[in-house]
């Protein structure tokens, strides 16, 4: 057998290959040599089987692939080893704590070995009951009534619709402070109010008078006092410091004749 230079050889061995053939040879020698790459091994299995041609560029695009293939695998264990220390070392490490580590960090509540000396303590139910509180609403007193020395002027208002045969039940009664040239008065409107049941009788409805628009609905002055203070401020000089004032120096002395308050804080009637 030839001996290739390099590769050291003595007498026995040389012995027991040349009893060999020489496939099988090249066989053991290459199955003695495990740290060469798969290719390779192909390659010289292919040369001692008689056939001299290598085509090297398909063994380097086989190696390549093979490379490309390995690099792509490490990308993706480094990529999940990555995802896994963030899992369990970054923000939301609590959420994926593993039953090891809870184990070791956290000591049990109830242990087993100490579950025998707690003493069982009997509970009693108690009765739950609501505690209920009443809120106390303060009644707002309203504005104060216009002195009963004034005149007033009754109008009352009837509902649009037909009241026949219907009885009231009550009145409701609006009163509006108003003005003439010497003069405070009460206009006073009653509205009668009635009830009229449906036909199967068993609901009713509440019929009632609507009252006339007025300049401010929820003031006790009427159109003509407030229209004679709005006068008063740009005619006559006397009014512009307070129409209060003016309505004092006039011939109608409310205040003295009538007792009526008036606020000069907003020039207006309580």
């Amino acid at each position: 057998m030839r001996q290739k230079s390099g590769l050291p050889a003595n007498n026995s061995t040389i012995a027991i290959l040349s009893e060999i053939p020489v496939n099988t040879a090249f066989q053991a020698i290459i199955s003695m040599i495990f740290v060469l790459p798969v290719n390779i091994l192909q390659t010289v299995s292919h040369i001692a089987s008689g056939n001299s041609f290598i085509d090297y560029k398909i063994l380097f695009e086989q190696e390549r692939s093979h490379n490309i293939e390995l690099r792509l695998q490490i990308q993706s264990l480094q990529l999940q080893l990555a995802e896994l220390k963030k899992m369990l070392f970054g923000g939301r490490a609590e959420k994926f704590v593993t039953a090891n580590a809870t184990a070791v960090s956290q000591p049990e509540l109830f242990p087993d070995d100490k579950l025998g000396q707690i003493d069982v303590v009997k509970t009693t139910l108690v009765k739950e009951y609501q505690k209920q509180q009443t809120k106390l609403t303060v009644k707002h007193p309203g504005r104060n009534p216009l002195p009963e020395s004034l005149r007033r002027e009754v109008i009352e208002l009837m509902p649009k619709e037909d009241v026949k045969g219907l009885h009231p039940v009550g009145k409701e009664i609006t009163e509006k402070l108003e003005y003439r040239p010497g003069e405070l008065f009460v206009k006073q409107y009653v509205r009668p109010e009635y009830i009229k049941p449906s036909n199967d009788g068993l609901n009713a409805s509440r019929i009632i008078a609507s009252l006339p628009a007025m300049p401010l609905e929820k003031s006790v002055a009427g159109a003509s006092l407030l229209t004679h203070l709005l006068v008063s401020k740009f005619v006559d000089p006397s009014a512009c410091v307070s129409p209060v004032s003016h309505l004092q120096t006039s011939k109608c002395k409310h205040q003295s004749q009538h007792g009526k308050r008036l606020d000069k804080r907003c020039d207006a009637v309580d």
